[in-house]
């Protein structure tokens, strides 16, 4: 891990960048089990499930983190970019099911130490199902956490009332310590462009391979099932003022596209990296296309 991210201190910090969708409806569970590479049949109520929506090439339009408040009232957490074409692109899906997608109030923020955990009141925090909790405070209302086990790992709060927490806006540290944990998150500019195994996500456990179909079912079960993956998720770090913007090529010293750029976060003069890659990548020399900039295995 990066000892930039490794020595982080505490942090709260607002997301701006993510947004909450509102499911509801009596065929929520359904519309997303026909939507996406999760299993919600089985999602238990206050229940956290991961997955992604994919277009018919299996390709990823989106992630998400999904509260499951009950079977007709879910919350998807997605990058903000993804917004507008989503909902366009699940418009389409929707006109069949008693269920209705909308854009919620709620706003995600970022804790890192036990120090933030106990100023929201987390001795308040009743314990739920899959390390989910629901907690209450002074304000009125309530947010919805996700713990991880430790509680010196990061982990986001969703809020439909501002706490009495201080919040920052400088959001690298906690993006950074994702991608040091493996994690990849689609933004507008790699919307469509990756399948789930470039990313990872049939071994995070964000692809379930014994549901049943879905949109992309058929691409992404042939090449589970049937083939290799040619390209996976990795870790890199580059020493680079001029952080890569996603969907970056990254290509060797004969300028051979090996793989890109998913998400990167400017820290203490390098670039930390998630990019997706062939298996032999590093050992053939990688660079950021159009520079000499050399990236390295974090």
């Amino acid at each position: 891990m990066s000892e930039s991210i490794s020595q982080q201190p505490t942090i709260a910090t607002g997301l701006s960048g993510e947004v909450i969708l509102h499911l509801s409806g009596p065929d929520g569970s359904q519309f997303l089990q026909g939507q996406t590479t999760a299993d919600f049949v089985k999602a238990q109520p206050m229940t956290m499930v991961g997955g992604a929506f994919c277009d018919l090439k299996g390709r990823v339009l989106a992630d998400f983190l999904a509260l499951v408040i009950d079977p007709e009232i879910i919350l998807l957490r997605t990058q903000h970019s993804l917004t507008t074409p989503l909902l366009e692109h699940l418009r389409k899906y929707l006109m069949f099911s008693k269920a209705d997608l909308t854009i919620s109030e709620y706003q995600v923020a970022a804790l890192i130490g036990k120090e933030n955990h106990e100023r929201l009141g987390i001795d308040t925090a009743v314990l739920l199902p899959d390390e989910a909790a629901v907690v209450s405070n002074d304000v009125g209302g309530g947010f919805v956490l996700r713990r991880q086990p430790d509680q010196e790992r990061p982990m986001s709060e969703w809020w439909l009332q501002q706490p009495k927490l201080d919040l920052g806006t400088d959001s690298r540290a906690w993006y950074g310590a994702a991608i040091a944990r493996g994690e990849a998150r689609i933004v507008s500019e790699t919307m469509g462009r990756y399948l789930p195994q470039d990313l990872n996500y049939d071994l995070s456990g964000w692809v379930n391979f014994k549901k049943g179909c879905y949109t992309g079912q058929e691409v992404i079960a042939r090449l589970h099932w049937r083939g290799k993956p040619k390209r996976r998720l990795y870790q890199a770090r580059c020493a680079t003022h001029m952080n890569p913007a996603p969907g970056t090529k990254l290509v060797d010293r004969d300028a051979k596209t090996l793989g890109s750029v998913v998400n990167s976060v400017a820290m203490s003069g390098e670039s930390l990296l998630a990019i997706e890659l062939v298996a032999d990548g590093f050992e053939r020399g990688l660079y950021l296309e159009g520079s000499d900039d050399c990236v390295t295995a974090l």
